[in-house]
């Protein structure tokens, strides 16, 4: 602000400043939070129109993807005869990845399926178990979908951007 004497002639310039960061995170945590609702809501909605496992499962899918700001990712679910199949995917993956099983002795995702604990990978180079599907992949988040005590799948997400799974 240009400050004046008493005739009016300028005599200084008077500056505030203030530090708003704290300001500017708390506005993209909620920024961040707002589309995280947002997402659900959309996910609710789309639920609760139909019962049909495909579409469900490719909601979830799509929301997962979209909230944890993964490239690429897959839902195994375990059918009747105690097997674990891929029924969706999305991104980079080869078209016979809906053809896959999971085996609980092989990669990330199977150590996932023995352990029952979720695993974030942030260098899938660095993970001896790690199997390759998608070149540019750099890091991997795996979580089990357990029902009742009962282990039921897997959602397995992929980036190659390891920045996106680390906040």
């Amino acid at each position: 602000t240009l400050v004046r004497d008493a005739d009016g002639h300028p005599l200084h310039i008077q500056k505030i400043v203030r530090d708003i960061t704290d300001r500017k995170r708390a506005e993209q945590a909620m920024s961040s939070r707002l589309e995280q609702l947002a997402v659900l809501r959309q996910v609710d909605e789309e639920v609760n129109r139909t019962l049909d496992i495909d579409t469900v499962l490719s909601v979830a899918l799509r929301a997962a993807v979209r909230l944890s700001k993964a490239d690429a990712g897959f839902i195994a679910l375990r059918g009747s005869d105690d097997i674990l199949r891929i029924l969706q995917a999305t991104g980079d993956y080869s078209e016979s990845i809906l053809e896959g099983e999971i085996r609980r002795d092989v990669g990330i995702v199977g150590r996932v399926l023995e352990t029952r604990q979720a695993e974030l990978v942030t260098d899938v180079c660095a993970d001896d178990n790690y199997i390759q599907d998608i070149e540019s992949t750099r890091a991997l988040m795996a979580l089990p979908l357990v029902s009742q005590n009962r282990l039921v799948g897997v959602i397995n997400l992929e980036t190659a951007h390891p920045e996106r799974f680390a906040g």
